[in-house]
């Protein structure tokens, strides 16, 4: 079989850019969506030295050919944040102790400090 016919024979590839003009949803609201997933994709070893329009990109292409959906998306992300407050709340509680933690004066042969 020649090339071209394996070519066409193929499956078409995913076309982003129509894609995006046929998404009949809030366009905001994907692109807010889309940053989400790259955040989350940034993290990954895959993408993590890949440049910020690529990943963003791929996301965008993720989340339009329904491979991730809306509830998934928020649901990561609410799940995410709320480990981030406990860890800040955990590190203000560290530092409350320290402080409040009395503190050892040296004192060198009479001499105060």
């Amino acid at each position: 079989m020649s090339a071209k016919k394996e070519e066409q024979t193929a499956a078409p590839a995913f076309n982003l850019e129509k894609a995006m003009m046929d998404y009949s949803g809030d366009k905001y609201e994907l692109i807010v969506m889309a940053s989400i997933l790259a955040a989350q994709k940034g993290k990954n070893e895959e993408f993590r030295f890949q440049p910020r329009d690529k990943v963003i990109k791929a996301s965008l292409a993720e989340y339009l050919a329904g491979k991730i959906t809306r509830e998934q998306l928020v649901e990561t992300y609410m799940s995410e944040r709320k480990l981030m407050e406990e860890k800040q709340a955990q590190e203000e509680k560290r530092l409350e102790q320290k402080a409040a933690a009395p503190r050892l004066e040296l004192k060198l042969s009479g001499e105060s400090l």
